[in-house]
């Protein structure tokens, strides 16, 4: 009998520790919210728009959002990803941020037109 007690004590606490976690990564889940719109510059050729928080870790978050390669320097390439994800390590964001890897809509937009024209002007070349 006492060996049930503690097992069925055992479940309980497990179910319970499952609960907490999955709280743990909700709450975490809403604390990077802010990343939601924001637009990473990955290269001069590649940028991704942070559509939805997928998951976070301790030391990662996982986003899902829009690659798009292109850009005067893609040599007229151009490849759209509409669902797409990236890792970004919690010690990252700032570095980030200071370093200007997050970039205005109005950027990602003219990265978007002027990789459409590239296309279109390689697409006229004869």
């Amino acid at each position: 009998m006492e060996i049930e007690r503690i097992k069925k004590k055992i479940q309980r606490h497990n179910d319970e520790l499952i609960e907490l976690k999955k709280d743990l990564v909700q709450k975490e889940k809403e604390k990077y919210q802010y990343l939601v719109g924001k637009i990473y510059k990955s290269a001069a050729t590649a940028m991704f728009k942070i559509t939805a928080i997928e998951d976070v870790d301790d030391d990662c978050i996982e986003v899902e959002g829009v690659r798009i390669y292109g850009g005067k320097h893609s040599n007229g390439g151009l490849e759209i990803y509409i669902q797409d994800t990236k890792t970004i390590r919690k010690s990252t964001l700032e570095k980030y941020s200071c370093e200007g890897q997050f970039v205005t809509e109005e950027m990602f937009r003219k990265f978007i037109d002027s990789s459409i024209e590239i296309m279109k002007q390689k697409l006229n070349e004869t």
